[in-house]
């Protein structure tokens, strides 16, 4: 099998063909041959679960990944809306702000009106003096507007205050989401990926057939190449198992339809 070919198996194809490895195992059998055979179906049944266990670990991470990505956009949609709460609230207060000024306005041009309509009910004492009581109540009416609009104005230089600090604050918030987001992408890149990387025999095979003469390299159960001399199988056979160790390779025999292990590392 190669490696394309694994990669595209649905995780139920992997699970079948570990169920059928276990099954190949059976009870113990007779002869060194069959216990051989032992590790090598235990390991493949043990690729085909890994796989799976990758595959489900994978689909796990995109989901958390994804519910992240969602949260991070939800957050960014709560800001926004209190960001145009905020400038609503700053409209509004521009606005009050503009119609205490135009109160002002009205306010000293009665007081120009009150001014010109004393000096010209001097003449008449007893107007003058109805006039000026009432010049007095609007005077003290007056004290009282300006004061409520100190007040006023007090009120919105500490409301604008407010609004500035929150403002800057969810600015610090955001850039906060920004760093964690950037964070998790970072982590989620580092991890390894799986990388399988197999060697390319000299000549291919039918993996369930055995040949009919000659020398044959068996790795982990399947024949995977032929050659005309044993000094040259087992040499192929050397630098596969250099490569890769846990592989189970063997040289067989056609001509004496025997098998032998090769030895890792080389005896001396």
């Amino acid at each position: 099998m190669r490696v394309i070919e694994f990669k595209q198996m649905t995780d139920a194809q992997l699970l079948q063909m570990a169920d059928d490895c276990l099954a190949q195992m059976g009870p113990a059998p007779k002869g060194l041959r069959g216990i051989n055979e032992y590790p090598t179906l235990l390991l493949q049944a043990q690729l085909y679960m890994n796989e799976v266990d990758r595959r489900d670990s994978e689909r796990i991470e995109q989901r958390d990944l994804n519910f992240a990505r969602r949260d991070f956009r939800m957050e960014l949609i709560v800001i926004g809306l209190i960001l145009l709460e905020v400038l609503i609230g700053v409209g509004g207060i521009v606005y009050g702000v503009k119609e205490a000024n135009e109160q002002a306005v009205i306010l000293n041009q009665m007081n120009a009106s009150a001014a010109t309509t004393a000096t010209t009910m001097k003449d008449v004492k007893t107007a003058s003096l109805e006039q000026a009581a009432k010049l007095k109540t609007l005077t003290e009416e007056e004290i009282k507007s300006i004061d409520s609009l100190k007040e006023m104005n007090s009120n919105l230089r500490a409301s604008v205050k407010q609004t500035s600090n929150m403002t800057e604050a969810m600015q610090q918030q955001l850039q906060i989401l920004k760093e964690d987001q950037a964070h998790r992408q970072a982590q989620l890149a580092k991890k390894p990926k799986l990388e399988l990387e197999e060697p390319q025999p000299r000549k291919i095979l039918r993996a369930d057939k055995a040949p009919t003469d000659g020398y044959s390299l068996v790795v982990d159960g399947h024949f995977k190449s032929h050659h005309d001399t044993v000094e040259a199988a087992e040499e192929a056979g050397m630098a596969l198992k250099n490569q890769y160790q846990m592989l189970q390779v063997q040289v067989y025999d056609a001509a004496t339809k025997t098998r032998s292990m090769i030895e890792w590392p080389a005896p001396v």
